[in-house]
């Protein structure tokens, strides 16, 4: 894979973009009334463990190498050694 440089069209699209967002940034905090936006309620109470367990970020994320270092050391075979796998 490799990368070549943006053309000056792709410059221009990119930059308005950016400028497009600022003033679409501008517009919403200053001109448009906090009133209009009271009616939205965010709950704002932390997650249950079980919540977070099952929340999307949570699928998405791999377990740490720690995590999964510390779940194969735990394993405990019949005859009562730590299995190390």
């Amino acid at each position: 894979m490799r990368t070549i440089p943006l053309t000056t069209e792709q410059h221009l699209i990119c930059l308005a973009i950016g400028m497009y967002s600022l003033i679409h940034g501008l517009f919403v905090k200053k001109l448009l009334p906090v009133k209009w936006f009271m009616w939205v309620k965010i709950n704002e109470e932390p997650m249950t463990l079980e919540q977070s367990q099952h929340s999307a970020l949570s699928i998405v994320r791999k377990p740490t190498f720690r995590k999964s270092h510390v779940k194969s050391q735990s394993k405990v075979n019949d005859s009562g050694y730590t299995a190390i796998n």
